[in-house]
């Protein structure tokens, strides 16, 4: 394979486009797996979620809610979702925790009540502890991913797919498809009766309404898609399938064009390569004038596959032996998370060291509340800097924050999603405004020869603007604006004493590149 360093910046979402017929994401937002970055029902939170079927195949769902702690499911169903339809829902905060509910008439499996479902603790209570908390309370923060098992069809008598199909807005024969899983069904006795595979073009949508302050914050699914490779239905509260249940193959386009492809011993790690990011950069806002507040969402979908409680014991109860974290994560999970170290920079300040704990986390700036999370890590902005950018790394030390393909390419960085909530409040009325975070990729080929990588040659490409690349050393975020990715250092900035000396920013204005559109120069 070529040797290659590669920095990319999508600020416009996470999206590359569907390059091959391995696991990648779409930035069109549709696919056969999606990921919500977040709900909540916090303080007067609902969230409301939308699934969207753009084919002409009913299609067969794996829908899970997951908290936010150590992504333990706190509840599952199978939605058969007829073509070209949406089915909608709706979480809102009870006495204890967190119920579901829906006024579609679609078929699920188990059938939602009119009531709604309540979220469950079992994954996490009793045998299931894993040392963070054990009540229900638990369950109000958290993430969704919904994994596409197959297309329905019907077969013979049996005739699932003309169950779940409406005849004027109202499904012909939800309990068919609930007999089906019955002891003694025809899907209890063979899953895929039925079932064929023909993935994507499921599209989902999520809305973080507070009622308390009528303020709502809207954001797409991230949408993955040639995940599997066939068809994989599986009974409501089945494991299976999973993130990890996937091709085992990924696919990654970069900014000049190349595809990198990568397979996988550990399946999840396809996932993982395609979320991967170096660090994420996007705008925060927290200026008085305009009583403005910002939040950002950082969830690691993929970190529960790599980061365990401890070991069991004979009587099933978690042990405080623990198992250790395997790349590109580095801590197990205990009673205060499992933290990775990050560095965060405002504008041009230098890189603070933090820690990020949880599966979902929310970043606020200056203690401000937008999403009333209780999952919070708070960054001080400079009283001469009340709005900008901030920057978000994720730092690789003796191969940390890394996973390494069957050929040896390495990807760099954490595997991650999410997006910024920003507040602003002008008497009594609240705007809210949702924007996509810009991710940074680094992968690249190992090797001690490249001249590239050699200071030498690194200082030369940098000089002349050609590498949109890493230092070997210690580095800072240029002092620039977003500019052009492959120009990174323009303007009239200096060198420092030492390459990337902290504190010494690299480059002045780098070109007139702004959010949304161009890449961003920096150098770690």
């Amino acid at each position: 394979m070529k040797k290659m360093v590669i920095i990319s910046l999508a600020l416009m979402g996470i999206g590359a486009l569907n390059v091959g017929q391995a696991v990648n994401l779409d930035s069109n937002g549709l696919g056969e797996v999606l990921i919500y970055p977040y709900y909540t029902v916090r303080n007067g939170s609902d969230t409301l979620l939308s699934i969207g079927n753009t084919t002409n195949n009913v299609k067969a769902i794996k829908i899970r809610f997951l908290e936010a702690e150590n992504s333990r499911e706190v509840l599952d169903f199978n939605l058969y979702l007829p073509a070209y339809s949406v089915w909608v829902s709706s979480l809102t905060s009870s006495e204890t925790g967190t119920v579901l509910t829906t006024s579609s008439a679609l078929c699920t499996v188990p059938a939602i009540p009119s009531t709604g479902v309540a979220f469950s603790n079992t994954a996490y209570s009793e045998q299931q502890a894993d040392g963070g908390d054990t009540s229900l309370d638990r369950t109000r923060e958290g993430y969704i991913e919904i994994i596409e098992m197959g297309v329905v069809t019907d077969s013979g008598s049996f005739t699932p797919a003309t169950a779940a199909t409406p005849v004027n807005s109202m499904p012909q024969d939800c309990a068919t498809l609930t007999a089906a899983w019955s002891a003694g069904g025809q899907w209890a006795s063979n899953p895929n009766d039925g079932i064929t595979f023909s993935p994507g073009g499921l599209k989902g949508n999520g809305v973080l309404i507070n009622l308390n302050k009528n303020s709502n914050y809207n954001y797409v699914a991230a949408a993955i898609v040639n995940f599997a490779s066939a068809a994989n239905h599986t009974p409501p509260g089945a494991l299976s399938p999973s993130l990890a249940d996937n091709s085992g193959t990924s696919d990654v386009l970069t900014p000049t064009g190349e595809i990198v492809t990568s397979t996988w011993s550990n399946k999840i790690d396809a996932v993982s390569a395609v979320l991967m990011s170096k660090s994420i950069v996007n705008e925060y806002n927290t200026d008085a004038s305009l009583n403005a507040a910002t939040n950002w969402v950082v969830t690691f979908p993929t970190k529960h596959f790599y980061v365990q409680s401890g070991s069991p014991n004979a009587n099933g109860v978690v042990s405080t032996t623990p198992i250790p974290a395997t790349a590109p994560f580095t801590s197990f999970f205990t009673q205060g998370g499992a933290c990775e170290e990050v560095k965060l920079a405002i504008s041009t300040s230098p890189k603070n060291k933090s820690s990020l704990c949880w599966e979902t986390n929310v970043i606020t700036f200056n203690n401000a509340v937008v999403l009333e999370s209780l999952l919070l890590l708070n960054v001080d902005a400079p009283t001469d800097q009340e709005s900008g950018i901030a920057h978000l790394f994720f730092p690789s030390v003796n191969g940390d924050h890394s996973i390494t393909d069957s050929s040896g390419v390495i990807y760099q960085g954490l595997p991650v999603v999410g997006f910024s909530a920003e507040e602003f409040v002008n008497g009594t009325l609240i705007y809210g405004i949702t924007l996509n975070h810009g991710f940074a990729r680094k992968i690249k080929a190992p090797t001690d020869n490249d001249p590239t990588l050699s200071s030498t040659g690194l200082l030369t490409n940098l000089l002349s603007g050609n590498l949109p690349v890493e230092g070997s050393g210690v580095g800072v975020v240029g002092a620039g604006r977003l500019g052009n990715v492959g120009n990174p250092i323009t303007g009239n900035g200096r060198l420092g004493s030492k390459l990337g000396d902290v504190g010494d920013p690299l480059g002045g204005l780098g070109g007139d590149g702004i959010i949304g559109g161009g890449g961003f120069g920096f150098i770690f």
